[in-house]
């Protein structure tokens, strides 16, 4: 959409503004489920560190000095002289976890070691953790109560040890809905799909059917992440960092998201992650740019992080391309989402976010000029 000379640049705002608002905010959840006491949606979340380029450190270089970091670095991020330091990647199923623990691996030097054990609800289960250089940790789940639990038990093991806390860095994504989705059904089916035997009508029937099935039945086939439970690793992490467990809270803070790809949060002080800062980003910013990613991971994550893409469906499953185009091609309708959300109200949250963030994308080319973040400001201070 480009504007034509003479509707100006106001009304072309206005325009787009009153697409963005008639992508309303279809549900909530007020369940019961936070962990924190905390009062409904604040005017504004004032634990949110948002930063704009013009204002932001730039990113790191390889050539910086111990006290660079300190005058630049923000205080959370892990730079290459700290020891001890934790990073907790807790991330959404098919939100660029490979992508993501690839790159922080790499960067940090670490090994991958045994699994660790940690009890959930008298349940084990079983998380990926690794050594990093400067006897650094990375620990990767999808599970927020898993990483809440083993956080706990690395906290009591210093204690008992009298040993200080190193910095802590939690890192975390998202991605439109329409596409991991049907990303996460390919993934589960690719030893079958792989070889792109199926015609399109298989391929969308048995998409179709997993759509419409209830999530214990799937849960039971698969024993793998649900449709349901999209944004929902999100929505429990952000409620681990203070944000309440409501629609309104959540799109709130993926709003802060569109300006530049990143949001940084504050935990509170007297919770399991005091000291530790949760940076969430959106995965697909810049669809088929990694520059967002790096220079977020490297400026409020971890110093010197390089990003490398892991592989994605299409590239495992070359044969595979055309029916996977067909799935992703898929409409979400109304109906489904409405079925997908009867437990997990925070998928239409997600939902909104990213219908907004369409006519966000229209209107930074309609006023070709402005930064991201000056029409961010203008689009979704709309909302608040």
């Amino acid at each position: 959409m480009m504007t034509k000379p003479g509707i100006g640049r106001a009304v072309a705002v206005g325009i787009i503004l009153g697409l963005a608002g008639c992508a309303v905010l279809l549900g909530s959840n007020n369940d019961g489920t936070i962990r924190r006491s905390l009062a409904a949606t604040p005017p504004k979340l004032k634990n949110v560190r948002q930063e704009t380029k013009n204002t932001k450190a730039a990113p790191a270089t390889r050539g910086r000095s111990l006290q660079d970091d300190q005058d630049i670095l923000p205080p959370n991020v892990i730079s290459r002289q700290d020891m001890g330091a934790e990073v907790w990647l807790i991330n959404q199923p098919k939100c660029g976890t490979g992508t993501l623990l690839g790159s922080l691996v790499a960067s940090m030097d670490c090994e991958e070691y045994p699994y660790r054990s940690t009890k959930v609800a008298d349940q084990v289960q079983q998380i990926h953790t690794y050594g990093c250089n400067n006897d650094n940790i990375l620990t990767v789940t999808h599970t927020p109560e898993s990483a809440m639990a083993l956080r706990m038990e690395l906290q009591a093991q210093r204690a008992a040890q009298n040993q200080d806390a190193g910095k802590c860095v939690v890192i975390s994504s998202i991605r439109d809905p329409h596409d991991s989705i049907p990303s996460l059904w390919f993934w589960m089916n690719r030893d079958r799909y792989c070889e792109g035997l199926q015609s399109k009508k298989e391929v969308l029937d048995e998409y179709q059917t997993w759509l419409r099935t209830p999530k214990d039945e799937l849960k039971e086939k698969y024993s793998k992440s649900t449709p349901h439970e999209s944004l929902q690793t999100t929505a429990e992490l952000l409620s681990m960092f203070g944000v309440p467990r409501a629609n309104e809270a959540l799109l709130q803070v993926l709003r802060q998201l569109a300006a530049d790809g990143h949001t940084v949060i504050d935990a509170p002080t007297d919770g399991i992650w005091a000291s530790c800062s949760l940076l969430l980003l959106q995965i697909d910013w810049q669809k088929g740019s990694v520059d967002h990613i790096t220079r977020s991971l490297d400026v409020y994550g971890v110093e010197g992080t390089q990003v490398y893409i892991g592989n994605d469906n299409k590239s495992n499953c070359p044969k595979s391309e055309e029916n996977y185009r067909h799935v992703k091609a898929y409409e979400l309708g109304d109906g489904t989402i409405d079925y997908l959300s009867v437990d997990n109200p925070e998928l239409k949250a997600g939902m909104t976010y990213y219908k907004e963030f369409q006519n966000f994308r229209v209107l930074e080319a309609a006023l070709e000029g402005q930064s991201p973040q000056s029409l961010a400001k203008q689009m979704f201070d709309h909302h608040q």
